[in-house]
């Protein structure tokens, strides 16, 4: 009977320790939005217009893109959050300070949203677990994490196909196999 209960309370302490973290995930990354700290502050790339995209450290460095060519801003925005490969705004052109898509567009808000519906669902199945203790919830959970291991760490680390040149994501991590 006791061992039962302790299960019970162990449960209970992780889904507070995951709710805790979630809540600070969030607020942390909303800081470095606001304040534009480190990447999400920005991209930075070289200026050379050839559709080769060169990281640089931000606009006052000169030593990286050489021969006389400046570091500007990207125009692909930056990531939403650190760590997680979803950004809000994307550019067919990098180099066009003004190509970047609205933030405010209902075309971003739905694909922000869609980028975000695996993570709610890995979430809510990881809180329905945990509170609850219903196994489909944590197979569910299982198989989501499995795909997401699998898809990004493993196959697009073996394919290694680059992201789009206007992606914000291009310096991250690597695409989709074509």
């Amino acid at each position: 009977m006791k061992s039962g209960k302790g299960i019970i309370y162990i449960r209970y302490l992780c889904l507070l320790a995951l709710i805790i973290y979630k809540i600070y995930f969030i607020l942390h990354g909303l800081s470095q939005l606001k304040n534009k700290q480190g990447e999400m502050g920005g991209i930075f790339i070289c200026n050379n217009n050839n559709n080769v995209l060169t990281k640089c450290n931000g606009l006052d460095d000169y030593n990286t893109c050489g021969n006389g060519i400046e570091c500007i801003a990207s125009s692909c925005g930056r990531p939403l959050f650190p760590g997680i490969g979803i950004s809000y705004a994307g550019t067919k052109d990098p180099f066009d300070e003004n190509a970047a898509t609205s933030i405010e567009s209902i075309i971003t808000s739905l694909a922000i949203f869609y980028s975000l519906v695996p993570l709610i669902l890995q979430l809510y199945f990881g809180i329905h677990f945990l509170a609850w203790g219903n196994l489909v919830s944590l197979t569910r959970l299982g198989i989501m994490g499995f795909l997401s291991v699998m898809n990004d760490a493993v196959l697009k680390n073996i394919v290694k196909q680059n992201r789009p040149i206007g992606s914000c994501l291009y310096f991250h991590s690597y695409g989709m196999p074509r």
